[in-house]
């Protein structure tokens, strides 16, 4: 027989199974409907609703309705679900942004040796052609270990174990406005197109680039905000922090979690592609 979901109190963590008053004991707040409800996550009744109704369902709660998102970490989460959830996210930034990168570089011949270093004709097939696939590889990697680095922020001060473990896979679910990449990268498209029009000198095109060029890092920002945002409200309802260790706390994470992206995704791997590459030639 399958054990009872553990329903915890959301403003202090209680445990409120076989309770049956109408309050918590701990702190006095109306449980009701906490016991009443299941899962608040859309993405749990994918299987009926269908997958991407659910996911998409998902997304739009994560972003608009923090406050309940935060507090669902009083009802059981399954991780695999929540990590389900992160890799499709994943795939939906990084795909666009792939394309727009390898669009990018392809246009403007960026390569991953300068002429002057190969001692031969290019090795275009064996090297540069797939200097495209590692690009992809980076920006997958990059979301991915943005979207990991706020699990760390969970891993003290937790009200209970269980609501820890809640709350790190809640993170993953946090990663919601990422699927909008596709927007800024459209926009980012649309700037280089516009760049390279013949029209792009004269009064029109120089205001649609800018426009578009301030639409993007905007776009990009509010992306960013609402990520953050809503693994500070995930802290909040999960953590005994204060509010200024909680600050500090989300501080951290928002500055460590890109450095490190960007590091792994945008450093270390293309500096152990080049490596390699430089290697290649040098046996030319």
């Amino acid at each position: 027989m399958a054990e009872a979901p553990v329903i915890l109190c959301p403003q202090c963590g209680y445990d409120l199974h076989g309770l049956l008053a109408t309050r918590c004991p701990e702190c006095g707040l109306d449980v009701v409907a906490v016991k009443a409800i299941g899962s608040l996550i859309p993405f749990t009744y994918r299987q009926g609703m269908g997958f991407w109704r659910a996911y998409w369902k998902t997304v739009r709660w994560v972003i608009f309705r923090r406050k309940q998102f935060a507090q669902s970490a009083s009802r059981p989460v399954d991780d695999r679900d929540a990590r389900l959830f992160q890799h499709v996210t994943l795939l939906l930034a990084s795909i666009p942004a792939a394309i727009a990168a390898m669009a990018l570089a392809a246009t403007s011949g960026l390569g991953i040796l300068p002429e002057s270093m190969s001692s031969a004709p290019r090795p275009i097939e064996s090297l540069d052609v797939m200097w495209y696939p590692v690009m992809a590889l980076c920006v997958w990697v990059f979301f991915f270990v943005l979207t990991w680095m706020p699990r760390y922020g969970f891993l003290s001060r937790c009200r209970s174990p269980e609501l820890r473990h809640r709350a790190i896979s809640l993170s993953y679910f946090a990663a919601a406005p990422f699927a909008y990449t596709f927007i800024p990268v459209m926009l980012a498209l649309l700037s280089i197109l516009i760049q390279s029009a013949e029209w792009h000198d004269t009064g029109f095109g120089q205001t649609l680039f800018s426009l578009s060029i301030g639409l993007m890092g905007l776009t990009l920002f509010a992306q960013f905000v609402a990520w953050i945002i809503g693994v500070a409200d995930l802290m909040e309802a999960s953590t005994k922090l204060t509010r200024r260790a909680r600050m500090c706390r989300v501080l951290i994470i928002e500055f460590t979690a890109p450095a490190s992206a960007i590091l792994v995704a945008f450093i270390l791997i293309p500096m152990i592609y080049a490596l390699i590459a430089i290697l290649i030639d040098s046996l030319r």
